[in-house]
């Protein structure tokens, strides 16, 4: 427990997590998808799924699953 005449120390959060192609492909459309409610913060996050997605798709094959 905290004391309450303390401030809390800032935290770190990490976790390693192997997305597999379908969570990262889930993952990639869902914050497509829902880009204007998407929390300050996670952008970077955002992008990189999308950059996995796509590098790994033919240039017709990122479209259509962009679209």
């Amino acid at each position: 427990m905290i004391p309450l005449n303390r401030k809390p120390e800032p935290q770190n959060f990490n976790f390693s997590y192997n997305f597999d192609s379908e969570e990262t492909a889930k993952l990639a459309k869902f914050f497509r998808e829902n880009q204007e409610i998407l929390p300050n913060g996670l952008e970077k996050f955002s992008k990189a799924l999308e950059d996995a997605v796509y590098h790994g798709l033919s240039l017709e094959q990122a479209r259509k699953f962009f679209t």
